[in-house]
C-alpha cells in the first residue's frame, strides 16, 4: 500500500499580501480549490510563523506520490496559471521537499 506523500514549501509573504495569501492558500482556499479536482489529493495544512508574521509553510498531503505527480501532469496549466497570478503576493517561495507520512 503506497503511503501519503506531503510537499512542503515555505513563503515569505509581502507586507500587504497577507490577507490574500490566506485566502489563496489556506485550506479553504484557490490552490485547494484546484486540488480537490484530482483523485488523491486529502488535504492542506497552512502553518504560520511565530517570530515571523509573514513566513508560512503550506503542507499538501495526498494518498500517494503517483497521485501527485498525475495531478501535476493532468492539471499542469491551472497550476502554472495560479501559481504565476499568487507568486504576485510573496517576496520568497522555496520548496522545502516531498516526505513520506510515517
Amino acid at each position: 500500500m503506497a503511503r501519503a506523500y506531503v510537499i512542503a514549501w515555505e513563503f515569505q509573504v509581502k507586507q500587504d499580501g497577507v490577507e490574500k495569501f490566506l485566502a489563496g492558500y489556506g485550506p479553504e482556499g484557490d490552490w485547494v480549490g484546484l486540488f480537490r479536482k484530482a483523485e488523491g489529493f486529502i488535504r492542506t495544512e497552512l502553518v504560520r510563523s511565530e517570530f515571523d508574521l509573514h513566513k508560512f509553510i503550506t503542507v499538501d498531503v495526498w494518498q500517494s506520490r503517483a497521485a501527485y505527480d498525475n495531478f501535476r501532469k493532468k492539471f499542469a496549466m491551472e497550476y502554472d496559471a495560479l501559481d504565476t497570478i499568487l507568486q504576485e503576493l510573496t517576496l520568497h517561495e522555496q520548496k522545502v521537499g516531498g516526505f513520506y507520512l510515517e
